[in-house]
Parts: structure tokens; C-alpha cells; sequence
């Protein structure tokens, strides 16, 4: 029983890095998404999920793992407001509670999704093949950044 509590006593200090590096990156970066664009703060906070997972596809040691964390944590701090401000300047001033309702449903539902598929990845392949995929999703939503075109839907 003890790798039990070993087990769950670095799930908890994994969840405070990735919970710190993320509380981190908000306030010093929240200021340069006017300054350099919101497309180029999202390709970074993808460039640094990238790096998180292949640093968690081949890390053998405590240090790295708090790296591929970390990484991981900016990643969330980088993206989740660009987001929320994208939703909220997309969207029709009325339907703007509506649009974010459909956002985080939708973000829900392609969670499970993504999580059911990462855990059979990993029953059948290993943890690596699941990080190195989530590298190549990641290295894929960065190549597709400049498809994306700033849309309006105001006119509804």
C-alpha cells in the first residue's frame, strides 16, 4: 500500500505545478495578447503544450516530469483567456452568456471524447504513443493558425 500513497502524494504535487504555472502565465502575458495578437498568443500557449508532451513522451526523471507539467501549465494559462475573449468578441452582445454555454459544453463533450481516446491510446500503446499524439494534434492546430479568419456574427 505504500507506492499508494506515493502514487497519490505526486498526483497532488503535479496538480499544485500544474495549477501554479498556470496562475503564473496569466497575469505577465495576459497584457502582450493586445500588443502581439491574439492568433500568435494561441500558437504559443500550442507550442508550449507541444513541448510539454514530448517532454512527458521521453521524461525518465522527477525534474522533467515537473517540466512536461509546467509546460503544461502555461500552456492552460495562455490559452483559456484568449479563448473566453475570442468567444466574447465573436458573439452577439445577447447571446453572449448562450455562446459561452456552447463553448464549454462543447468543450465538455470533445474532453470525454479526447480523454476515452488518450486512455485506450495508453492501454494499448503505452504513455508515450498518447503524448507523442497529443505533440501531433498540437503540432496540427498550430499549422492550422493561419487558416483561421476573424470572423463576425454581430449580425444576428
Amino acid at each position: 500500500m505504500p507506492s499508494c500513497s506515493i502514487a497519490r502524494t505526486g498526483s497532488l504535487f503535479s496538480f499544485r505545478r500544474f495549477w501554479r504555472s498556470r496562475a503564473s502565465a496569466k497575469p505577465s502575458f495576459s497584457c502582450d495578447r493586445n500588443r502581439i495578437g491574439r492568433n500568435v498568443m494561441l500558437g504559443i500557449s500550442l507550442l508550449f503544450l507541444l513541448a510539454g508532451d514530448l517532454v512527458l513522451a521521453y521524461t525518465a526523471t522527477i525534474p522533467f516530469l515537473i517540466l512536461g507539467i509546467v509546460l503544461w501549465g502555461l500552456h492552460m494559462g495562455f490559452s483559456q483567456g484568449i479563448l473566453a475573449t475570442l468567444i466574447a468578441d465573436t458573439a452577439p452582445s445577447h447571446l453572449r452568456g448562450t455562446a459561452f454555454g456552447v463553448f464549454s459544453l462543447t468543450t465538455g463533450i470533445l474532453a470525454l471524447v479526447g480523454n476515452l481516446a488518450a486512455g485506450a491510446l495508453w492501454d494499448q500503446q503505452g504513455a508515450q504513443a498518447t503524448f507523442l499524439m497529443g505533440a501531433l494534434l498540437s503540432g496540427a492546430a498550430i499549422m492550422g493558425l493561419p487558416l483561421l479568419r476573424k470572423y463576425s456574427v454581430k449580425a444576428l
